[in-house]
């Protein structure tokens, strides 16, 4: 993938090239790339980006389906071991496009709301100091304004209410999990927002039946949705399993794309998780001096991800069925 200077990124400049954390790594990832970045330089109706998404995800079903099946027919002999072997590498390559996609998808959405992601944050440095362009009335506005309050405390919670003036010393391992808490939040947001618009069409839909009464909302057992707000629906989830359950990932795939993506932004090459950094790393290099402005500009695209992440999720799922996650 081509990238743009700092200095591009910097001056808040839309998209001219795609410079983005997480490099595509399949061949259908770069060649929807490629078609991606088309529509966005000749300002081309979405449809057409959509569309080979879609005709790409039927042909991946496709080698998907037929390398499942083939594992199936396989015996124990060395023919058949070496066929089993060359099935699960097909798997394989459809798993990585998959990410690949959902990927280009999350970041076509900021596109369209003239919002580039964060690149590597070490691009991103001046003087060692983290300094990022504001975004945040951009990125406000991808959330439903009824929730911006919510929001805001939900912020004020994961920064612990720090200061909003002057640079901030912060760990890398602090930053990526604030990153990641903002990421499911926004899903949370996304999906409960979802279930509100749905409890309401089926409300009204039940009073145009005459039924007489509204329906309940299923999930939190109680509250009514005649006469509630979307805030109010999301002031129902207050309860601390309700929030854990609502920001529960549906498939694998998300789980992994998220971990990617925060790896290749806090530049954290490890497989093993969020959780530790290189222990060869120097001193130094494990704190990120930060402007209040700055943390908040990621933990808004953090939560703009997270909600564009579940549309992704369900734009691919209708056509490539996506791995659920076991329950807990």
């Amino acid at each position: 993938m081509k990238v743009n200077s700092d200095s591009d990124y910097n001056s808040g400049n839309k998209f001219r090239r795609l410079n983005v954390p997480l490099t595509l790594k399949s061949r259908v990832g770069k060649f929807l790339s490629g078609v991606m970045q088309d529509v966005m330089r000749e300002q081309d109706k979405p449809q057409k980006f959509y569309r080979a998404i879609t005709e790409e995800l039927k042909l991946l079903k496709d080698c998907r389906d037929s390398a499942l099946k083939q594992m199936l027919k396989i015996d124990s002999c060395l023919e058949d071991m070496f066929q089993r072997r060359i099935a699960e590498l097909e798997e394989k390559k459809c798993k990585l496009a998959i990410q690949d996609i959902m990927y280009l998808l999350i970041i076509f959405k900021f596109y369209a709301f003239d919002v580039s992601l964060v690149p590597k944050i070490s691009k991103c440095l001046r003087n060692g100091k983290l300094e990022l362009p504001d975004m945040e009335r951009k990125l406000k506005y991808i959330q439903s304004w009824e929730l911006w309050d919510t929001i805001r405390e939900i912020l004020n919670l994961i920064t612990f209410a720090a200061d909003s003036f002057g640079m901030k010393l912060i760990t890398k391992d602090l930053f990526a999990k604030m990153y990641v808490a903002s990421i499911l939040y926004g899903y949370f947001l996304k999906s409960v927002s979802s279930r509100y618009e749905l409890e309401k069409r089926q409300f009204l839909s039940d009073h145009d039946l005459n039924t007489g009464h509204g329906s309940k909302n299923v999930f939190l057992g109680k509250q009514e949705i005649e006469n509630g707000t979307l805030k109010d629906y999301v002031k129902g989830f207050k309860r601390p399993r309700l929030v854990l359950d609502g920001c529960k990932l549906r498939y694998k795939e998300a789980l992994q794309l998220i971990e990617s993506h925060t790896q290749a932004l806090f530049e954290h090459n490890k497989e093993c998780g969020l959780n530790e950094f290189d222990d060869d790393d120097e001193e130094d290099d494990r704190f990120i001096e930060a402007s209040f402005s700055s943390i908040k500009r990621l933990l808004w695209e953090g939560l703009a991800f997270g909600s564009f992440l579940w549309m992704a999720e369900d734009f691919i799922d209708g056509i490539y069925k996506l791995e659920e996650r076991e329950a807990k």
